[in-house]
């Protein structure tokens, strides 16, 4: 198998290497600087804050997942992108009303969490050709 860019073909396709594209970003910008990108994300606790090591090894996954969409193009990764994304957007809702935290900024990062999870699967399921 080659590791050779694909470049997206569909409208669908699109959708879904531009989901890949944001969980890359995400994770580079939470390996290279947790703390801001923990910061930006809404998950700073308290006046502490997390361990920079603890986010940094959090920056793994949506790195690897979406480099691996990004480069090999295949549906079962496109699932599996899209599916990590609709849990994260999952675990910020329990966030949400476990901490009655219901803010503008929690809200936005909760829709926008959905949308790109929303984005792959539509392309898996054949609901955007």
């Amino acid at each position: 198998m080659e590791l050779a860019m694909p470049w997206p073909a569909s409208g669908g396709e699109w959708l879904a290497w531009l989901s890949a594209i944001a969980a890359i970003l995400l994770g580079f910008a939470i390996l290279v600087a947790p703390r801001p990108a923990a910061r930006f994300r809404g998950m700073a606790a308290g006046g502490a804050g997390l361990p920079a090591r603890g986010l940094r090894a959090t920056s793994g996954f949506p790195l690897g997942v979406g480099l691996c969409a990004v480069l090999l193009a295949q549906p079962f990764i496109y699932l599996a992108l899209g599916a990590a994304w609709i849990f994260s957007a999952i675990a910020r809702l329990v966030g949400i009303l476990a901490e009655r935290d219901a803010n503008p900024a929690s809200l936005g990062w909760l829709v926008a969490e959905t949308l790109l999870g929303v984005m792959p699967l539509a392309y898996v399921f054949g609901y955007v050709p």
